[in-house]
């Protein structure tokens, strides 16, 4: 499932044109900020995207390219939130949340939760 900042039929364009082509079309969902009513990081959103996939917030875990609207705003919401870094660029000290710098580590990751 994929959260975006965006209108609904924007989201869904930009979340299928960065799909595997393989993967396009195969139960894939998007929650849009103007549909939920909310948007990152705020954890009304989260929550929506949980209930649509009908987990609770503490099963479910959402990897996102920016610390502060992805990871920790998923962590705020009660899901386990994951920076995907690719930016190469120091960890910062106070680090809260789990930095991975490419989805190959993400496997690993969440056989250790």
């Amino acid at each position: 499932m994929a959260i975006r900042n965006s209108a609904a039929e924007a989201a869904s364009t930009a979340v299928a044109n960065r799909l595997h082509p393989r993967s396009r079309g195969a139960g894939r969902r998007v929650v849009a900020s103007s549909e939920a009513g909310s948007a990152k990081p705020d954890a009304g959103i989260f929550r929506t995207a949980c209930a649509g996939l009908g987990v609770l917030p503490d099963e479910a875990a959402y990897v996102g390219d920016r610390l502060v609207t992805d990871a920790q705003g998923a962590v705020a919401a009660g899901l386990a939130g994951i920076w995907l870094d690719r930016s190469g660029g120091p960890v910062p000290e106070d680090l809260a949340v789990p930095r991975i710098t490419t989805l190959e580590a993400l496997p690993r990751l969440l056989g250790e939760r």
